[in-house]
């Protein structure tokens, strides 16, 4: 790899670092484009660039070192949804002796699925391990995103003051200029929701709505800036639901849940179609309620297994309340537990290494469960319980 080379790779790399991931994608578009009609010194830089923006790998991996060829493999699947199949290339990657230097982010990749799967307490071990690397390394955003990870850890499992306290050092640890002021207010927001400080939320909902229509309003095709506005959407529904108020949809948002503009939109205008499902429960609008839940379990398919089961067995309740309404005898639901959600549950974790953790120890002391997404997978739960249990996602 030749000097300019490397360059390019440095400075990929602090747009990385910096969480600019549209300014990351844009400089990988621009450099593909100047070298396309090179051909010296480019078979070595492009799998580089192509694994710190998450774009397709090259099919030979000794292009990369293995630890970072698994590491990125993980990556792409765990955003893609294939929670198992990231599983296995962040295993791989940590299996090579030099993960923790070329690959750390391995340590957050099985930390995001052990919370995906339930297994929180492994989770944080995980979480706390990577944080402990990125302070190592003086990685800003890294620390900025493994705070994030445990803030989502402490939010599901409950611990909605810890949660808000650890985005709030997400927020403050982020580095200036990397546009993604909206999601840290989405974060932020989920866990005063949990709060109970509604009216703070809504603001910071609000206002990270505004920031999306500011990058359409920029560039129409930002698809991103769709998904972002649809995340807060999402969040408000919660809020509404949580405060006992109607459930109030924009112009576009009621355009863009019919047309979902991305597979990325799936996540947040499936727990759209959820809440509004659960507003039609509460009234007892059950026949207006099945739709809605049928097209949030399509939206979650081979996407969120976890979300998926919840919707399922939902929908198995609200049709035995319909049933027995009918027939003026008790039906039992079905007990239906998905092979996606059973194989993430089914995980046995691994320890993460053995660390001395000072900054993070309060942290550290806070328990969690392993077995977070045991509820759903429950028989005899009821409509009521299964409602409520919108608060284990990180909404």
């Amino acid at each position: 790899m030749n000097y300019q080379n490397y360059e390019s790779v440095a400075h990929a790399t602090r747009l990385y670092q910096a969480g600019m991931e549209r300014e990351l994608k844009q400089f990988y578009a621009q450099v593909s484009e100047k070298l396309s009609t090179e051909v010296e010194g480019t078979d070595s830089l492009m799998p580089w660039l192509r694994q710190l923006s998450l774009q397709a790998l090259p099919e030979d991996s000794a292009s990369l070192p293995a630890s970072v060829y698994a590491r990125s493999e993980g990556w792409l699947s765990y955003f893609c949804g294939n929670y198992v199949q990231a599983y296995e290339g962040f295993l791989r990657s940590i299996s090579d002796e030099q993960w923790q230097s070329l690959a750390y982010d391995s340590a957050l990749g099985l930390a995001k699925v052990y919370t995906r799967s339930g297994h929180w307490q492994s989770a944080k071990a995980w979480t706390l391990y990577y944080l402990s690397c990125a302070r190592k390394r003086r990685d800003d955003f890294g620390l900025v995103k493994g705070y994030g990870a445990l803030a989502e850890i402490f939010l599901r499992a409950d611990h909605p003051q810890h949660a808000l306290a650890c985005f709030n050092i997400a927020n403050q640890m982020m580095p200036s200029g990397q546009g993604q002021l909206d999601k840290q207010y989405n974060f932020i927001a989920s866990a005063l929701i949990r709060n109970g400080e509604y009216l703070r939320a809504e603001t910071l909902l609000r206002n990270s709505m505004k920031l999306s229509k500011d990058k359409l309003a920029r560039d129409e095709t930002d698809v991103w800036a769709k998904v972002g506005y649809l995340h807060s959407c999402s969040r408000l529904c919660y809020l509404q639901l949580a405060a006992s108020k109607p459930i109030q949809l924009s112009a576009e948002a009621h355009i863009w849940i019919e047309q979902v503009p991305i597979q990325g939109a799936k996540v947040p205008v499936g727990f759209i179609h959820t809440a509004l499902a659960i507003q039609a429960i509460r009234s007892n609008q059950l026949s207006l309620a099945l739709p809605r839940l049928y097209q949030a379990l399509e939206l979650f398919a081979n996407v969120a297994p976890i979300e998926q089961q919840w919707v399922t067995m939902m929908i198995g309740q609200v049709q035995a309340v319909i049933a027995t309404n009918d027939s003026g005898q008790e039906v039992d639901a079905p007990m239906t537990v998905l092979p996606s959600c059973q194989i993430l549950l089914d995980i046995v974790p691994i320890a993460a290494p053995s660390i001395a953790i000072t900054v993070d120890q309060i942290w550290e002391q806070v328990v969690v469960t392993n077995e977070g997404y045991q509820p759903l997978v429950t028989p005899q739960q009821t409509l009521q319980e299964l409602m409520s249990y919108w608060r284990l996602f990180f909404i």
